[in-house]
């Protein structure tokens, strides 16, 4: 009996050590313009169509980003067609990107509720599952296949993270 109680405490106390690989969550740069990753993104993916720079009355008053949280912002869609392939560049003012996330949350969100169909059906799905990601004072979203938000988040965090 005591033989079993030392084990579960050695393999207790094995479990809270911590491990010995180190800390493997990778730096990322913040002097990268967003226009910059965007291009090394764009030669990854394979959208439906060319996407165009949105402007930036789309950027205030249909995302309704607050560009005072933003240092810099590029949002790269499509314009013609009816295709929703879009991919967001956001990189938030200082270390704290929680404004830029809600705001990217809340533009999501937007685009789902107002769905009204007038893209193709299978479009859908571009939309329903829209995801961003945070790779440091960056915040990245795309509404895109599953393939290209993979090939758009891989070639982000090749482009930002420090070598």
């Amino acid at each position: 009996m005591k033989k079993r109680i030392l084990t579960a405490l050695l393999a207790l106390a094995l479990l809270a050590l911590p491990s010995c690989k180190g800390n493997t969550a990778p730096t990322y740069r913040a002097d990268i313009p967003s226009a910059d990753v965007y291009a090394s993104v764009a030669e990854v993916i394979s959208p439906d169509a060319p996407l165009a720079a949105a402007d930036e009355d789309y950027i205030r008053y249909r995302m309704m980003l607050d560009t005072t949280i933003m240092e810099d912002c590029s949002i790269y869609m499509q314009n013609t067609g009816s295709s929703l392939d879009e991919i967001g560049i956001i990189k938030a003012i200082g270390e704290d990107t929680a404004a830029v996330e809600k705001a990217v949350q809340d533009y999501l969100t937007q685009r789902n509720e107002e769905w009204t169909g007038m893209y193709l059906v299978e479009e859908y799905p571009k939309l329903r599952d829209a995801e961003y990601k945070v790779f440091g004072r960056y915040v990245v979203y795309g509404i895109l296949s599953d393939a290209d938000k993979t090939a758009l988040f891989e070639a982000v965090s090749t482009a930002l993270v420090e070598k």
